[in-house]
C-alpha cells in the first residue's frame, strides 16, 4: 500500500495526533506507548490504525480515539484515559469491530 493510500485511508482506528503529543508518557500502556500498544492490538485483529488530525475532543487527562469508516457503529468516538486499564479500550474495540 502507497504512503498516499495509508494517509488518505478512513477505515480503521484513529488516533488523535495532538492527544498522544500532549499526554506523552502518560497514557502508556505498562512499559509501551499507547499508540505502539494499540497498534499490535489493531494486528492482532487485522484492523487499520492510523494517526489523525484533531478530534475536537481534547481531554485533559487521555486520548481521544475514533474508529472510521465501515467500523462506524452508535459510539464511534472513545477517550482513552490515562490510568485506565487495557482491556476497557479492547471491550470498546471489539464491539466495534464484531
Amino acid at each position: 500500500m502507497s504512503k498516499l493510500k495509508k494517509r488518505l485511508r478512513e477505515d480503521g482506528l484513529l488516533v488523535c495526533r495532538k492527544c498522544l503529543k500532549k499526554q506523552r508518557g502518560d497514557a502508556d500502556v505498562g512499559d509501551v506507548d499507547l499508540y505502539d500498544w494499540l497498534r499490535q492490538q489493531a494486528t492482532e485483529e487485522a484492523l487499520p490504525i492510523s494517526k489523525c488530525k484533531c478530534l475536537d475532543l481534547c481531554p485533559d487527562d487521555g486520548v481521544a480515539l475514533a474508529m472510521g469508516g465501515r467500523f462506524t457503529g452508535k459510539k464511534p468516538l472513545h477517550v482513552a484515559k490515562n490510568g485506565d486499564e487495557p482491556q476497557r479500550v479492547m471491550r470498546w474495540l471489539d464491539a466495534r469491530i464484531k
